[in-house]
């Protein structure tokens, strides 16, 4: 069907009689051709980026990906786009994430842009900009890689001619941090420092291997401290095992990506750890989570990573100490002491074992 701007006029003739005003015109354009959608027409100004990632690309694109793609996209796109149009793509209330909606008047932001006008020079400018302001270059990398996406996208739906401007703009060279790793004499100096959620957190991943994400997504109903099976939402946890299915993701809940759904077997130290968690008097029907505020809401690992581990860190001269040094600790640990170096930490941590 065309849509050259002779035939928008006549939709707009047709249909300006009733109640359709230009806006409400516009917002039809919006899903028609790029090409019907110019200065041609009623005078109307080009697409912009702002317009076509708001009501095309967020909708159709973002929203059918995972969970944790979507927390990808609302977190880079606040690099090209002022943080109130990003809530609005998202439907996120304002009122409640007032950090995330705070400006920063130094980005280089692509709201008014037009679309069409977008060429790869100012992709590249808006890198140079960027790691000019001192962003390092793995976020920059994600602002390209974005980038790269909402305009092959585009192109996908008629709302963008020519090459991707992003594509053949290169990734700048991304300098690779040191990889920490802890000594079972650095554990044995950090862990009488931490307290509950940072301990029991520490632990399960230097025991586990799992992610902090998956740790704080944990609910009661998939630890199973039990010596029987038991069914949870259609599928059987065996004893003595605890199954990972969701993950706390930037202060949402959502189901973990596939490759990483696995059951973990409990025994050993962690049994205890676990038990420890367990002997409480609130917050213990199915739905709650193992980790939980005296609220009995999730915990926030990065909140607890600035405010409590941060400075554990700093005490022992190590400003390096995050939750993923734990998990990079895990195999160097268990090269070094063994396939029984779980033992060896409860023992050398004075852990109770069951």
């Amino acid at each position: 069907m065309s849509t050259g701007p002779g035939v928008e006029r006549e939709i707009w003739a047709a249909e300006s009689e009733s109640v359709l005003s230009p806006s409400a015109y516009r917002g039809k354009l919006l899903h028609r051709s790029a090409a019907a959608i110019t200065t041609e027409v009623l005078g109307l100004p080009a697409l912009s980026f702002g317009e076509f990632v708001q009501f095309r690309f967020v909708p159709e694109y973002v929203a059918s990906r995972s969970h944790s793609v979507q927390s990808h996209f609302f977190a880079i796109l606040k690099y090209v786009l002022t943080p109130e149009r990003v809530a609005e793509a998202f439907g996120v209330d304002g009122n409640d994430s007032k950090r995330s909606l705070r400006v920063h008047t130094q980005r280089p932001y692509m709201d008014a842009l037009p679309l069409e006008a977008i060429s790869a020079e100012i992709v590249k400018d808006l890198m140079s900009e960027y790691l000019r302001l001192g962003y390092a270059g793995q976020t920059v990398a994600h602002i390209r890689n974005a980038l790269r996406s909402i305009f092959g996208f585009a192109a996908s739906c008629g709302c963008h001619s020519g090459a991707n401007p992003a594509t053949d703009v290169p990734v700048p060279n991304i300098s690779r941090k040191e990889l920490h790793r802890l000594a079972l004499s650095d554990i044995k100096a950090m862990i009488p420092l931490m307290r509950y959620p940072e301990r029991e957190i520490a632990l399960m991943m230097l025991i586990t291997g799992l992610q902090v994400t998956e740790i704080c997504g944990l609910q009661l109903k998939h630890v199973n401290l039990s010596n029987s099976a038991r069914m949870v939402d259609g599928e059987l946890v065996p004893p003595r095992t605890l199954a990972v299915r969701n993950q706390s993701y930037r202060g949402a809940l959502g189901p973990v990506n596939e490759r990483r759904r696995q059951i973990v077997s409990i025994g050993g130290v962690l049994t205890s750890v676990l038990r420890g968690l367990l002997n409480r008097e609130r917050f213990i029907n199915s739905e709650d989570f193992l980790l939980c505020t005296r609220n009995g809401t999730r915990i926030n690992p990065d909140n607890i990573a600035l405010r409590r581990l941060k400075p554990i860190g700093m005490s022992l001269q190590m400003p390096w100490l995050s939750w993923k040094v734990f998990r990079n600790s895990r195999g160097s640990l268990a090269a070094t002491l063994g396939r029984l170096w779980s033992e060896q930490l409860a023992e050398s941590l004075s852990l109770k074992r069951p």
